[in-house]
């Protein structure tokens, strides 16, 4: 599984909540620190990390993203689009572009999966 904006606030919530389960999961955000906290938090119930420094609104650096998830833990069978601009209202189009380059590429890995 994948998660976009799991470096913090709403974004880590599937995080800690999969990763009670032992899912592998590759926390998505652009802050380093946050996605190692990140990464501390699915292993230490005995889960698998693999994170990806990346800006969510650069839907190349997005898919490269899931590519290394794939490579790392297999077929993403879940895509969690929790990246959100907390200074949305500052930055209007800066937190479209991340959301919609989330859910575009959530789309294209989804749809590799179609037969």
């Amino acid at each position: 599984m994948a998660v976009t904006g799991a470096g913090g606030g709403i974004g880590n919530a599937p995080v800690r909540e999969f990763a009670r389960r032992g899912a592998r999961i590759g926390p998505v955000a652009r802050g380093r620190a946050g996605l190692e906290a990140a990464a501390r938090e699915v292993r230490e119930p005995g889960g698998e990390a693999l994170v990806a420094p990346v800006d969510v609104a650069d839907p190349a650096a997005v898919m490269s993203a899931a590519e290394a998830v794939e490579r790392a833990f297999g077929p993403l069978d879940v895509w969690v689009n929790g990246a959100f601009d907390e200074q949305a209202h500052d930055h209007a189009p800066q937190a479209g572009a991340a959301r919609h380059a989330g859910v575009a590429v959530g789309v294209a890995v989804a749809g590799r999966r179609r037969p």
